[in-house]
């Protein structure tokens, strides 16, 4: 699907405390396209999710790619709720989801149990939770602080033998260059 002014996310309860480094969203975006990553709290699939952070992240490729978010360092709870979100404004991004995503997913400090959509001119204050809410899963990934992407290249630090360097990741080709790509 593609569109502007919409807002796609997944809501996520946490099973341990985690300290959240970025988030990445995947979509086609044209470069310039100004994405907002937030975090909204609440309880449950159902009632208002206050937002509670936002990062800002402007496009510089082109091309359906994971779009890496700044870094939060935002504590997340423990059996608490969160709404992770990105939204945009123009009108030629391209996003996907799975459906049905056979939800609740768990993954590591968290478990996904709904997808999430919305529209509007700008990332809100809050979320209704409820007429919003759906089966589906969008393409996002979470990093705790301590597996943060620092250079972008799909492998958290925790991987990653150089994370100062994209062209240096186990995702890398092994070139002969006198280098451990």
């Amino acid at each position: 699907n593609a569109g502007g002014d919409r807002l796609r996310s997944n809501l996520w309860q946490m099973s341990s405390s985690v300290l959240l480094g970025q988030l990445d969203a995947y979509l086609d975006a044209p470069p310039g396209e100004t994405l907002t990553f937030a975090v909204y709290s609440g309880s449950g699939t159902t009632g208002t999710y206050n937002r509670i952070a936002t990062r800002t992240l402007v496009t510089t490729t082109s091309g359906a790619a994971w779009h890496t978010s700044p870094t939060f360092n935002l504590s997340l709870s423990a059996s608490s709720w969160y709404a992770i979100v990105v939204h945009w404004t123009g009108s030629n991004v391209t996003y996907g989801w799975t459906e049905p995503a056979g939800l609740p997913v768990t993954f590591g400090f968290a478990t996904q149990r709904a997808g999430v959509t919305g529209s509007g001119g700008s990332a809100p204050s809050t979320l209704s939770m409820g007429a919003s809410t759906n089966d589906v899963n969008y393409p996002f990934r979470i990093y705790a602080a301590s597996e943060v992407d620092g250079d972008s290249d799909g492998s958290p630090v925790c991987a990653d033998c150089d994370d100062a360097n994209p062209t240096v990741s186990p995702l890398a080709p092994e070139l002969c260059n006198g280098i451990d790509d």
